[in-house]
C-alpha cells in the first residue's frame, strides 16, 4: 500500500520534480512486480507540467528497457 504525502517547494517546477521522483519510484516498482501500472493526473498547468516531466524522466536511460 502506498502512503500519501504532501510536497511543498519554493516553486511549481521544484514541486513537480519532487512529485515525479516519487511517482517514478512507484511506477518502477509496479512494472517490476507485475508489468502494469495505472496513473491518473489532473489537467491544468501543473498536471500538464507533471506529465511532461514524467514522460521525459521515464524515457531517459537507464529506466527505459527496450
Amino acid at each position: 500500500m502506498t502512503t500519501a504525502s504532501f510536497v511543498f517547494s519554493e516553486d511549481e517546477l521544484a514541486s513537480v520534480k519532487k512529485i515525479s521522483t516519487m511517482a517514478l519510484e512507484i511506477i518502477q516498482d509496479k512494472l517490476e512486480k507485475g508489468g502494469v501500472f495505472h496513473l491518473a493526473l489532473t489537467g491544468g498547468r501543473t498536471g500538464n507540467l507533471l506529465s511532461s516531466v514524467l514522460a521525459q524522466e521515464f524515457n531517459d536511460e537507464p529506466r527505459r528497457k527496450e
